[in-house]
C-alpha cells in the first residue's frame, strides 16, 4: 500500500526535516500507523518549538502536514 505525507503550502525546511525524522521514528520504532505516527511527531514538534520560540506557535509552521494513502500499522505489511 502506498501512503504519502505532503505539506499543503511551503514550510520552514528545518522544521519539515525534524518533523520527518520524528514520524520515521514513530512509524518505524513502534510500529504505529502513519497517521498516529505524523499526529506524534507533529504535537512533538509543535510543543519543543513553541517553548523555544513564540514565532513558531503559528500552525502555518508546523500545521501543513496531511497523510493521504492507506493508512495500517506497520506489522501488518
Amino acid at each position: 500500500p502506498t501512503t504519502v505525507i505532503m505539506a499543503l503550502y511551503e514550510t520552514n525546511e528545518l522544521i519539515s526535516l525534524d518533523l520527518m525524522h520524528r514520524f520515521h521514528c514513530h512509524w518505524k520504532q513502534s510500529g504505529e500507523s502513519a497517521a498516529v505516527a505524523l499526529r506524534k511527531a507533529i504535537i512533538e514538534i509543535h510543543e519543543e518549538f513553541s517553548s523555544l520560540d513564540r514565532t513558531i506557535t503559528q500552525p502555518q509552521l508546523w500545521a501543513p502536514f496531511v497523510l493521504f494513502g492507506l493508512d495500517i500499522p506497520r506489522e501488518m505489511l
